[in-house]
């Protein structure tokens, strides 16, 4: 869990708790989440978790055993300032084979060892107090952990002082790639301890009135760097080669500032080492590099024994009892021309020579005279002016004090142009010290919402829901939410964030404001229909009038406005005449006019008007004259063939639909008279729609007369 929560020193860590005290043997999170104890028959612990991710400790406790034995990765382990207490010989918080787990904000103590790690890795220990254990934390075989933002040791609360740790506060063995940082490690027997631990980090870490060492270094490729180390039996204490010491402040510490023992290929580096018994004390190491330190008020600024090629230059030997000394080993006190030497206060010379033989005239800030230790330690290039050292050691970042994280995030998809979105909210904060929980929405480059949720302390969660007003503009827009911690929205540090997408559609308004369709039409001519329709649109998109025939299963559209394509915005009005061929089957058919606009690759249909059509024979079928009078109407092979209107019906311009045979060859009969009375018709002259009734009457008439005809006849033959 590195990076999650590293915190930067917290002054007030105590809080006013409901001191919940349990006692019991030892507590467990299992592989599997669930929080088990010892014994078994004791009261639950106050310890829960919402999630299996996170557990809250929320009253202190006292055990007989290992506190909490931890057997589950990747969770966060909360102490809310409450106190876990044990005998001697056990562990506080047990960490073995674990990977990816945060211990922050608990106090431990009378402990064998506050925390325990034991081939574990990515772990984060933050915030802790270590109090009266043998050793504060313990760490064997790990790698890749983060120690911040602890205090181990003597602690000065309202109430009363605790007595320091027994041994080391921080015990690192045969593990790499640790990080310690930003702690306060006071009055222990010793502060940190690397033995054979390789690649570790100690940064930024104030460690004082430690009984024997500040820091002691077993271990090669450690980076030691920015920290105040002061008043403890010694600073740091180096047993190995290829270390960094950088920006330190080493001061008032009883024996040394920094030692070397048997150590070679160091270097040591922009450091202040003041008010030590002695500055830099080597022994039995060679080929260190030691530049740009200011050396200043210690007993002896620098002491060398059985050591040799170590190289110093451009340091600041200041008002030291004794500037240096050293055996007869030879070492290398100044760099080539025209770096130089080193500043010695002590140093009468004068400057009125240049060169790298100080030979040519002119100054050139090199004393003329070289500054001699011993025969075989001479300074042949010492400075004149105190060397303002170059090196700079950045202070240390703001550390992570808070780790803030979305929990729920409830965004709409869609949302109607300029129109408010609400997007409802929840953040979970896990905080060291006081600091302001910060988010923000973001669109792009530009900040389209953000809130402060004041200054958050402990572990908790707030809802909230964000308004914002959605782009005028059509389209799909994607959003961010940020969440964070800083001291106001100008200065956010993003721990968290999760994007969204909003899709704003195009609104658009198409009615038609009116049209004029025939009433009738003769099969297979050509129907005009004018209509106009009016459209309002906010975005850009294109609008179809269409026509459409229903065909007794689907609609058949017959036309379509030419400039459909043309996309359109704004406010406006359409007018059309639209043509179209009448069917080539007589009868009556229903039409629908829409008016449509295309959304997301298909038209959407805002309005719609119906009309019907008559269809009648074509006009010289309707007008031909039967040229027999006693010619028999043509039957219909249709049953179903319905009658045409009859001479006293008003037709309407929107009648209703009415059923046709596609075998009617009649127009039907006209629907006004001009003659009165109107003639008997002829045989041949009845409609071929007269009824079956009707027909079967002349039948028999005709047959009667033909019957008649016949026996009139045989009346009339003569006798043969």
């Amino acid at each position: 869990m590195l990076g999650l929560l590293i915190a930067g020193i917290s002054g007030n860590f105590q809080q006013v708790h409901a001191r919940i005290l349990w006692s019991g043997e030892t507590i467990y999170i299992r592989s599997n989440g669930d929080i088990d104890w010892r014994p078994s028959g004791a009261s639950p612990p106050p310890i829960s978790t919402p999630d299996r991710v996170h557990y809250d400790i929320t009253g202190d406790i006292t055990t007989t055993g290992y506190g909490i034995v931890v057997e589950r990765d990747n969770i966060i382990i909360n102490g809310n300032g409450h106190t876990i207490k044990g005998p001697e010989n056990v562990v506080g918080i047990y960490l073995e084979g674990r990977n990816n787990v945060t211990v922050m904000r608990t106090t431990i103590r009378e402990y064998h060892s506050g925390i325990g790690l034991i081939r574990s890795s990515e772990i984060s220990i933050l915030g802790n107090h270590l109090i009266e254990n043998n050793y504060g934390i313990f760490m064997e075989v790990s790698s890749n952990n983060v120690i911040s933002n602890i205090r181990i040791g003597v602690i000065t609360t309202a109430e009363s002082i605790i007595e320091s740790s027994h041994e080391e506060a921080i015990y690192i063995h045969s593990s790499s790639g640790n990080t310690i940082k930003g702690s306060i490690i006071e009055s222990n027997y010793r502060g940190i301890l690397l033995s054979g631990s390789d690649g570790n980090i100690i940064k930024y870490n104030t460690l004082r009135n430690n009984g024997e060492r500040g820091i002691i270094v077993g271990g090669s490729g450690n980076t030691i760097q920015g920290n105040t180390i002061t008043a403890n039996g010694a600073g740091i204490d180096v047993r190995s080669p290829g270390n960094t010491f950088l920006g330190n402040t080493i001061e008032s510490n009883r024996d040394y500032g920094i030692r070397l023992s048997s150590s070679n290929s160091n270097t040591i580096a922009g450091n202040t080492i003041r008010g030590n018994g002695y500055g830099i004390y080597l022994t039995g190491s060679n080929g260190n590099n030691i530049h740009e330190n200011n050396i200043t008020n210690n007993g002896n600024g620098v002491y060398l024994s059985s050591s040799s090629g170590n190289r110093f230059w451009l340091n600041n030997f200041t008002n030291n009892n004794v500037q240096a000394s050293a055996t007869m080993e030879q070492n290398y006190w100044n760099a080539s021309y025209p770096t130089g030497g080193n500043y010695w206060s002590d140093c009468r010379g004068t400057d009125v020579k240049k060169g790298p033989n100080q030979d040519q005239s002119g100054s050139d800030g090199i004393v003329d005279t070289p500054y001699s230790i011993n025969p075989n330690n001479i300074d042949y290039l010492p400075r004149g002016l105190y060397f303002r050292t170059p090196i700079t050691v950045p202070p240390m970042t703001p550390l992570l004090r808070i780790k803030v994280s979305i929990s729920s995030l409830g965004a709409p998809a869609t949302a109607p142009p300029g129109s408010s979105i609400s997007v409802p909210m929840t953040i979970h904060y896990e905080t060291l010290a006081p600091t302001h929980v910060l988010a923000r929405i973001t669109s792009g480059a530009t900040e389209v919402w953000s809130y402060d949720f004041g200054s958050k302390d402990g572990t908790g969660d707030l809802s909230y829901t964000a308004t914002f007003n959605a782009p005028s503009s059509p389209g799909s827009y994607t959003y961010r939410l940020e969440v964070g911690y800083g001291p106001s929205l100008s200065s956010f540090t993003v721990n968290d964030s999760r994007d969204f997408s909003i899709q704003v559609p195009i609104v658009a308004k198409v009615i038609i404001m009116n049209f004029a369709a025939p009433p009738t039409a003769s099969a297979g001519s050509s129907v005009p229909v004018p209509v106009t329709v009016h459209y309002e649109i906010i975005g850009s998109t294109s609008v179809l009038v269409s026509i459409c025939r229903w065909t007794n299963s689907y609609w058949d559209c017959v036309w379509g406005n030419p400039d459909s394509s043309v996309s359109r915005s704004g406010t406006g009005d359409l007018s059309y005449t639209a043509t179209f061929n009448a069917p080539s089957s007589p009868g009556s058919y229903t039409y629908e006019i829409r008016a449509c606009y295309q959304s997301a690759g298909r038209w959407d249909i805002m309005d719609r008007k119906t009309f019907q059509l008559q269809v009648s024979p074509p006009t010289s079928q309707a007008t031909q004259t039967p040229t027999s009078t006693t010619q028999v109407p043509p039957q219909t092979s249709s049953t179903t063939q319905t009658q045409p209107p009859t001479s006293t019906q008003t037709q309407s311009s929107t009648p209703q639909p009415q059923t046709s045979s596609t075998t009617q060859t009649q127009p039907p009969t006209p629907t006004t008279q001009t003659q009165s009375p109107a003639p008997s018709p002829s045989p041949s002259q009845l409609p071929l729609s007269l009824d079956l009734t009707g027909l079967l009457l002349i039948a028999v008439v005709v047959m009667a007369l033909i019957i008649a005809i016949l026996l009139l006849r045989i009346r009339a033959k003569p006798p043969a």
